[in-house]
């Protein structure tokens, strides 16, 4: 600073002159916010760029979850075909009935044999897609807990039947 200028600082921040003393006091004021909105903007990029990698951190999880799923599905379609190999489940050696029953009417000792011929035992294998099993009457509880039983069911049984065809 040349000297004028330094009496003219001097003078006005000890008052003698309001009017370079104002302006300093804006200068002043106009780079703290300045300083003051560099240090913000500065932390909301910093805040902006740690979420950003806190997101990227969370895509990779989840897609490292993904692989590990995947690979567990490899691995249970592998023993699972094992299983197939060793239990000679192949596709050739098996015939494949649908069974369709509709809503019946049967009393309860039919419906027992009935759903005895729906198991699965050597050489048979039921898949059950639907069952259901109501009484006919409304005042009848098919469970018999202090109502009485029913005479007659209504029944619905649904899936497909394998047969072994092959040894």
């Amino acid at each position: 600073m040349n000297n004028k200028s330094g009496q003219l600082f001097s003078a006005a921040v000890r008052g003698r002159n309001p009017l370079l003393g104002g302006i300093a006091a804006c200068l002043l004021l106009f780079f703290s916010c300045l300083a003051l909105w560099t240090s913000i903007s500065f932390w909301k990029n910093a805040s902006a760029s740690d979420l950003t990698t806190t997101r990227r951190l969370e895509s990779a999880k989840v897609a490292e979850q993904q692989v590990a799923a995947q690979r567990e599905r490899a691995r249970a379609s592998s023993e699972f075909l094992q299983q197939v190999e060793a239990n000679r489940l192949a596709p050739g050696q098996w015939s494949e009935r649908s069974v369709d029953t509709g809503p019946i009417r049967v009393g309860p000792a039919e419906a027992a044999r009935l759903l005895a011929q729906a198991q699965t035992f050597d050489g048979h294998v039921f898949a059950l897609e639907d069952f259901d099993l109501m009484a006919s009457e409304a005042a009848a509880s098919i469970f018999g807990e202090g109502i009485a039983a029913p005479q007659e069911l209504v029944m619905a049984l649904r899936g497909r039947a394998y047969f072994r065809v092959a040894p």
